[in-house]
């Protein structure tokens, strides 16, 4: 009997991570209190745990539930194939003669793959799958999930984009402090503005973009009774729930 991968465990893990972040920053915005310089520090510094978290929850929610039930990510081997065939010299002149035999290709892969080969077969070399825009999310739902698990990642909506756009956008700007880097980051912030909810709102600036020197001021700041480090935090632990199954 296969060893099929249990998907929740990720769910499971990646809660314990956010709630683990959302207890430190809680105990340093108490203790530093009146420091500003550290605050902001901590809060850049749960930014980043934050998305760091996230990404390898996705990645690793990804892998497992191909590995749950293959038979589409199949199908996408197939496709996969038959286009880097196409692309050799001569290879589409081939395809179309096996085609015109009634000669189809196939892949031979197991219903439950093991992670390993899920991994290798996604992207060779790479740690992570990445997701880095909705579009992009949604393409490899459909591609690589069967629809009841291409269900969850595509339970995601506007407003939890516009808060995994802010996410990444400022923990970018703080990794890298390139130009192109602070202006995904303004052009982030300033799209929340059209959120639905209070608090994705509340992530907004109209009037002037952030300097990097002043990100730390900019999540420390509150807003609803909160801050926007809180906000962020708090609703990326919220969404693992849409990926339970």
């Amino acid at each position: 009997m296969p060893n099929i991968p249990q998907v929740n465990s990720v769910v499971d893990e990646f809660e314990a991570e956010q709630r683990g972040v959302i207890a430190t920053w809680t105990a340093q915005e108490a203790s530093l209190a009146g420091n500003t310089q550290a605050l902001q520090h901590s809060a850049s510094a749960a930014m980043s745990a934050t998305a760091t978290n996230w990404e390898r929850f996705r990645s690793e929610w990804h892998k497992r539930a191909i590995a749950r039930d293959a038979t589409v990510f199949r199908s996408h081997l197939i496709r996969r194939s038959e286009s880097l065939i196409s692309a050799a010299p001569d290879g589409a002149k081939y395809m179309t003669t096996l085609r015109a035999h009634g000669v189809e290709l196939d892949v031979r892969l197991p219903k439950h793959p093991g992670l390993s080969t899920v991994s290798e077969l996604l992207d060779p070399g790479e740690a992570n799958i990445t997701f880095r825009t909705r579009t992009d999310s949604d393409a490899k739902a459909h591609a690589h999930l069967v629809p009841d698990l291409a269900a969850h990642p595509l339970s995601l909506d506007d407003d939890d984009w516009l808060v995994i756009g802010v996410m990444l956008g400022v923990r970018n700007a703080l990794a890298h402090s390139s130009a192109q880097s602070m202006t995904a980051m303004n052009r982030a912030i300033r799209r929340a503005n059209g959120g639905a909810d209070d608090d994705v709102r509340a992530l907004g600036r109209l009037h002037y973009d952030i300097r990097r020197s002043a990100i730390g001021l900019y999540l420390n700041r509150g807003i609803n009774r909160s801050t926007r480090t809180r906000i962020v935090c708090e609703w990326m632990l919220g969404l693992g729930a849409k990926f339970r199954v």
